[in-house]
């Protein structure tokens, strides 16, 4: 058990390897101890849709954050279907996009939205109100699928997902500090097929109509 553990885990790295910077400092530690002990509802929220624990994710390395853009002028449009779909800080003062870049909406007759489709790729924004910017906070391609995400008080964000593991997709949890410009990756082994990650239309997407229940993780890429 452990070596296969070892060699999911091993392979894990070598696809965020091939995104960006080596690793700088590899860890064994849990989660918990890199994340307040306080509940954070919406990490909270997906680790009991899925029945996760924050001690069963052990397995962890810190990289320089890959991939990062410059900053580019960005102010919030209401009209914006995907304004609702922000995730804000407590003073509203910054934002999360989760879903502009990869995925398709569009409304119908009635203003609802229906789910369209979705690039290969994915990418997590960050976005400042105050100068109205966006930054790109973490990008990977279609080895990665990010379902929430979340801030925390003492300035880090966390993405909660899955990474492909070469068998299936493991539960990942991503944790960025854009001050530092660091990202750690916490990793859980298992194997989950994609149909069974069902997190974004039952949970935090389910207001959103699929078609032909298609599902993000899932869905023919555009």
């Amino acid at each position: 058990m452990i070596k296969k553990v070892s060699i999911i885990f091993i392979f894990v790295l070598l696809v965020l390897q091939a995104c960006g910077p080596r690793p700088e400092t590899p860890d064994s530690s849990p989660i918990d101890e890199h994340v307040e002990s306080r509940p954070d509802q919406r990490m909270e929220r997906w680790l009991d849709y899925y029945g996760f624990d924050r001690e069963d994710f052990t397995d962890s390395a810190t990289y320089a954050r890959p991939y990062r853009l410059e900053k580019r002028p960005f102010e919030i449009n209401r009209e914006d279907p995907f304004s609702a779909l922000f995730v804000f800080n407590s003073d509203s003062t910054l934002a999360i996009d989760l879903d502009s870049y990869h995925l398709v909406l569009e409304e119908d007759s009635e203003g609802g939205l229906f789910f369209q489709g979705r690039g290969a790729d994915m990418e997590i924004g960050l976005i400042d109100l105050k100068d109205n910017s966006r930054e790109r906070l973490l990008f990977c391609g279609p080895a990665c699928l990010f379902e929430e995400g979340s801030f925390h008080p003492d300035g880090h964000i966390v993405i909660t997902g899955f990474s492909e593991n070469g068998q299936g997709y493991s539960p990942t949890i991503w944790r960025i500090q854009p001050e530092k410009d660091s990202l750690e990756v916490f990793i859980t082994p298992g194997a989950y097929d994609a149909a069974k990650i069902t997190y974004l239309p039952d949970v935090r997407l389910k207001h959103i109509r699929f078609r032909h229940n298609d599902k993000p993780a899932v869905s023919v890429d555009l």
